[in-house]
């Protein structure tokens, strides 16, 4: 009898593309992995054309420096859809807390048109440095980006795939119709672990949190709000765009060119802070 076909391993984060390769190597396996660099969560998903998503990074957020990511970008993007066409069978990898994996994931199970497929979530792993099972009190993984390759072997995520049932695929395609028809600017994960269509002001309140009435780096205050999601470069820009809006309503004060995280400064309003 032949041997079953090696799987394409589909991931939505860069670091857990470089992870899953090298757990692939430690268990002797060849299988080969892509990875789908768009980033579903933010911008028009209808049609969810990265070509109109980085259109509207660049106009409505001043995202301009992807505009020399783009040709490579967007050719990344095509060679994944070819992979993914070419491929004898697939595992795609997700975590239900991350909007950008959960976007992706939806996105992908629409494309396959009815194609088996197998799933491989990792919503209930832990943050334990341990190579046991995931029983215990550590806090939950948020996102697959953090699992190391140790983990990933060790606590035998390479077997857990399971394949994606008829309900499953429907209710995956009926819930990326309904974001789709609302075409957001958007999508981010409620305690349910549902996907909902979300407006621009959403992260807001985590940067007025991330502020202080003292000088902080635009970078730190961005940094603070996106550290439950993997770092992704278009997140990046969004709440960059964000912390210009809130200085331009008032609700921080700012020192130096906005534009660069590293050398611009923002503050809550008030009186002054005498400064350590």
């Amino acid at each position: 009898m032949p041997s079953p076909p090696f799987p394409l391993h589909i991931v939505f984060v860069d670091t857990l593309a470089d992870d899953l390769r090298r757990a692939l190597d430690i268990a002797g396996r060849p299988d080969r992995v892509a990875e789908f660099v768009d980033n579903l969560s933010l911008g028009p998903i209808d049609p969810p054309d990265p070509r109109d998503r980085l259109d509207w990074m660049t106009k409505s957020l001043g995202a301009t420096g992807l505009e020399a990511q783009r040709p490579g970008w967007l050719a990344r993007i095509d060679a994944f859809w070819q992979a993914v066409e070419a491929a004898p069978a697939l595992v795609v990898w997700t975590a239900r807390w991350s909007a950008l994996e959960l976007a992706g994931f939806l996105e992908f199970v629409w494309r396959l048109d009815g194609r088996p497929c197998a799933v491989a979530d990792t919503s209930e792993a832990r943050s334990s440095n341990g190579v046991d099972d995931d029983s215990g009190s550590d806090p939950l993984v948020l996102s697959s980006s953090l699992l190391s390759a140790e983990r990933i072997v060790g606590a035998g995520f390479l077997k857990r795939s399971a394949p994606l049932t008829g309900d499953g695929r429907e209710q995956c395609i009926a819930q990326w119709r309904r974001l789709r028809s609302e075409n957001a600017p958007l999508r981010v994960v409620t305690p349910a672990r549902r996907l909902v269509s979300a407006p621009t002001t959403h992260y807001d309140a985590a940067l007025l949190d991330a502020a202080a009435p003292n000088w902080r780096k635009v970078a730190r205050v961005v940094g603070q709000a996106m550290a439950d999601e993997p770092f992704d470069l278009w997140r990046q820009f969004f709440l960059q765009s964000r912390v210009r809006a809130l200085v331009d309503g008032g609700a921080l004060e700012a020192r130096g060119n906005l534009g660069r995280m590293r050398f611009s400064e923002v503050r809550l309003p008030g009186a002054d802070v005498v400064e350590a």
